[in-house]
């Protein structure tokens, strides 16, 4: 049985997908089934000079982690990501850090 034409699994010849970036831009990205989202990551750092500490990279509203592979989140074939970039996501993780400090 064949696939549907709507949408195509990402395998492992790899599958592009597409960034939104802050500034209006998207960024075309091949991704593997088992690629990490540290590659989206990186590749959303080098294309806009920010600290991957400082991105967040979401798919339908919820913030995808590093270590999440395209195949465990059903990312397929021209689906569109959201990256946003910002110093508030670092100054939350240091203050969050401080208060687990306290005792």
């Amino acid at each position: 049985m064949g696939k549907s034409g709507a949408t195509k699994d990402i395998d492992s010849m790899g599958s592009c997908i597409s960034v939104k970036l802050p500034n209006g831009q998207s960024l075309s990205i091949t991704l593997h089934r088992f690629d990490q989202m540290s590659k989206v990551y990186s590749l959303v750092s080098a294309e806009t000079g920010s600290k991957d500490n400082l991105i967040r990279i979401k798919f339908t509203g919820k913030v995808l982690k590093k270590h999440q592979t395209a195949s465990n989140l059903g990312i397929v074939e021209g689906m569109v990501l959201k990256a946003e970039v910002s110093d508030f996501f670092h100054t939350c993780t240091y203050f969050s850090s401080q208060l687990t400090d306290v005792h």
